[in-house]
C-alpha cells in the first residue's frame, strides 16, 4: 500500500486528472470502472506522443489510482501499447524537465511518475529508468517532503535505485566523496523529516530501510534515522495516524523499518526508537502477519503435496516471535514453503502479448500475461527475514507449476524437498 493512494490524497495533488474522465467516482461499480479504464487507456493511445511531463505524470497517476482502487486480485493492467508510449514520452519530457522554480511543477510531475511506478506494481523500462536517474540527479535538493516520500517509495519498492548509476564528487580540502542519486535522495528526506506529514515518514522511513537491509551494497544512511526515529517520538498513535487501515499500515511500515535495522545491524535498539513502536506499530504488523493472509487452492496443494509425502504441514503458522507468516510450515524439520503467487513478482509491460493482443481481455481483473518473472523487493525482504527464524526455506513460484498435474506437481515438490534436505534421495524421511 502507499501513503498517496485515496481519493482525497490523490485528487488534492492532481486536481486536473478531469482532463483523463477518470473522475474516482466512477469506480464504484464494475461496469463503471471498466469504462472509466477504457477511456483513461484509449486517451493514453491517442495522446501520449504529445504529453507534457506534467500530462504523464497525471496519466501514470490516473492508472495508478484505479488501480489501487482494487483489491489485489482484481487489479487491472494498462494495455502494452498505451504505457509504452507513456513510458517513451516520460524519458523525453524528463531530458527538458526545469527543476527549482517556485512552482515545483516538474518536481511534482517526476515524483508522481515515479511513485505510480510502486502502485503499478511494476518497474521502469531500462530508458525510463535512465531518464529518471539523470532527472533525480538534479532533482533530489528541490524536492518538497511529500515528493521525496513518493519518489523514496517509487525508487525503493520497484528496485529501481539498482539502474541508477548518475554519480556527483564532492571535493574539500582534505576528502573527497562520491554520491549516488539514491544518496542524495535519502539526504533530502534527511533534511525534510520535520516537514512530512506521519504518514510520508512512515513510509519514507520504510523506503530508506528496505533498500539497505535488501542490498549490501548500499549503506544504511545512520543521519537519516536518527532524524526519522527523533522525529517519530515526537508522534502519537491515534492523534496523528488516521483511524482505519491507512493508519494501521503507516504504523506497519513503521515496525518493518524497525524490523529491518535492526536484524541487519542493529542500529535501533529500543532506546532509539519512541515506546509507541513497541506497542501500537508492534500490534498493527503483528495483526497484519496473523490476518492479512491469502491462503490460496495454490497454497492448498502444495500444504497436500507435502502430508502425502509423509510430512506434517501447517498452513498460514506464524514464526516465534510472531512477526512472520510461513505459507506452509513443516514444523518437524524446521522448515516452510512460500508459494509465491503473481502479486510477488512486478508487472512486466515490455513482455510481447500472445496472438497480437493489446487488451486485457477481462478487463478489471488481474492480467496474468504480464507477469514478469522478476521479484518484488518487498519479497526479497520477506526471505531475508524468513530465512533468519528457519533453518530451509523452500519458495514455489506459482509458474513453476502452473498447469501441472497433480502427479506432476507432487513430484516438483518432493524434489525441492530433496534438495532443501527435508527428504531424502530416497524419499525417506530425515
Amino acid at each position: 500500500s502507499a501513503p498517496f493512494n485515496s481519493a482525497s490524497d490523490a485528487f488534492q495533488l492532481h486536481p486536473d486528472v478531469r482532463l483523463y474522465r477518470t473522475a474516482l467516482k466512477k469506480t464504484a461499480a464494475d461496469d463503471a470502472f471498466r469504462d472509466a479504464w477504457r477511456e483513461l487507456d484509449a486517451a493514453v493511445r491517442r495522446r501520449a506522443h504529445r504529453m507534457s511531463l506534467l500530462e504523464v505524470g497525471i496519466a501514470m497517476w490516473s492508472y495508478a489510482t484505479l488501480r489501487a482502487s482494487r483489491a489485489s486480485g482484481d487489479a487491472p493492467s494498462p494495455t502494452r501499447g498505451a504505457f509504452l508510449a507513456l513510458e517513451r514520452r516520460l524519458a523525453m519530457t524528463l531530458a527538458t524537465a526545469r527543476f527549482g522554480d517556485a512552482k515545483r511543477r516538474d518536481e511534482t510531475s517526476v515524483a508522481t511518475a515515479t511513485w505510480a511506478y510502486h502502485a503499478m506494481e511494476t518497474r521502469p523500462s531500462d530508458d525510463a529508468a535512465r531518464a529518471l536517474d539523470a532527472a533525480l540527479a538534479k532533482a533530489a535538493a528541490t524536492l518538497p517532503a511529500q515528493e521525496t516520500a513518493m519518489t523514496l517509495i517509487g525508487v525503493a519498492s520497484t528496485g529501481t535505485w539498482r539502474a541508477f548509476d548518475s554519480k556527483k564528487r564532492k571535493t574539500t580540502t582534505t576528502t573527497t566523496t562520491t554520491t549516488t542519486t539514491w544518496d542524495a535522495l535519502v539526504e533530502n528526506a534527511r533534511r525534510r523529516v520535520h516537514e512530512m506529514k506521519p504518514i510520508e515518514l512512515a513510509y519514507a522511513t520504510w523506503a530508506v530501510a528496505i533498500v539497505s537491509f535488501v542490498d549490501e551494497t548500499t549503506p544504511p544512511s545512520r543521519a537519516f534515522f536518527e532524524t526519522a526515529w527523533a522525529r517519530a517520538a515526537t508522534l502519537t498513535p491515534g492523534v496523528d495516524f488516521p483511524e482505519g487501515k491507512r493508519g494501521k499500515d503507516a504504523l506497519a511500515n513503521f515496525y518493518h523499518a524497525y524490523l529491518m535495522r535492526r536484524d541487519a545491524v542493529d542500529d535501533a535498539p529500543p532506546s532509539a526508537v519512541p515506546a509507541w513502536l513497541h506497542a501500537d506499530a508492534r500490534d498493527a504488523w503483528r495483526a497484519q502477519a496473523k490476518n492479512d493472509v491469502n491462503a490460496s487452492a495454490f497454497h492448498d496443494n502444495v500444504a497436500r503435496d507435502c502430508e502425502s509425502l509423509g510430512l506434517t504441514a501447517e498452513k498460514e503458522a506464524l514464526a516465534e516471535d510472531g512477526n512472520f507468516s510461513a505459507d506452509v510450515l513443516l514444523r518437524d524439520h524446521d522448515a516452510i514453503v512460500e508459494c509465491d503467487g503473481p502479486n510477488h513478482f512486478y508487472v512486466d509491460y515490455q513482455r510481447p502479448e500472445p496472438l497480437g493482443a493489446d487488451a486485457n481481455p477481462n478487463p478489471g481483473k488481474y492480467d496474468t500475461r504480464k507477469e514478469s518473472r522478476v521479484r518484488k523487493v518487498k519479497t526479497e525482504a520477506r526471505d531475508k527475514f524468513l530465512r533468519a527464524r528457519f533453518t530451509r526455506v523452500i519458495v514455489v513460484p506459482w509458474f513453476d507449476v502452473h498447469g501441472m498435474q497433480p502427479a506432476q506437481r507432487t513430484a516438483y515438490v518432493r524434489a525441492r524437498l530433496e534438495d532443501a534436505g527435508v527428504l531424502k534421495k530416497d524419499a525417506a524421511l530425515e
